[in-house]
């Protein structure tokens, strides 16, 4: 049996309202009725962010503010603004996937770890390990992306923050430092 799908007011954002269902929807504004919903209130003009979540710009005081539509329909059924320091984790996995059952807030540092772990396919600690080995013992960065499927800018980012940062020579091979 499929719920019925309820609206909430979004937080910050006057005459705006989200769906359990991960639908966003704003009301006409006029002079005679200031909130006036019509038959075609439903935003469609949603788009895809570099990291391919689904964002909807609102306008609030004539302003335009693209927004993360995860994060409007967790907002809204909360009923507060969330802060920046969580994020808004899929249950599924399936970040165009916005229906309130598949959301849930989580420490972004908690989200970060989770998903780079998920990446590398788990126990993160002992392949980034592996990776600060691989660069002292002097394998290339091309050889140390290539093995684990990541890329330079992952394994320059680990060199750097464990500071591996001078080259080590092993074979006649060097690695340039990290960016």
């Amino acid at each position: 049996m499929k719920l019925k799908e309820m609206w909430r007011p979004v937080p910050g954002f006057y005459g705006y309202e989200a769906s359990s269902e991960g639908r966003i929807r704003s009301y006409r504004h006029s002079k005679v009725r200031p909130l006036v919903l019509s038959k075609d209130c439903i935003i469609k003009c949603l788009r895809q962010d570099h990291n391919g979540r689904l964002v909807v710009n609102l306008s609030m005081d004539g302003k335009i503010t693209s927004v993360i539509v995860s994060r409007i329909v967790m907002s809204a059924f909360l009923g507060y603004e969330i802060s920046k320091s969580v994020a808004v984790h899929h249950l599924n996995h399936i970040i165009t996937d916005n229906r309130i059952i598949n959301l849930s807030v989580i420490p972004k540092k908690e989200h970060d770890y989770k998903h780079r772990s998920e990446k590398w396919g788990g126990d993160l600690d002992n392949k980034i390990e592996a990776v600060i080995n691989m660069s002292k013992n002097g394998y290339s960065i091309a050889e140390i992306k290539d093995t684990f499927g990541v890329s330079t800018k992952t394994i320059n980012r680990i060199r750097s923050h464990y500071g591996i940062c001078k080259e080590y020579k092993n074979k006649g091979r060097k690695l340039s430092p990290a960016i």
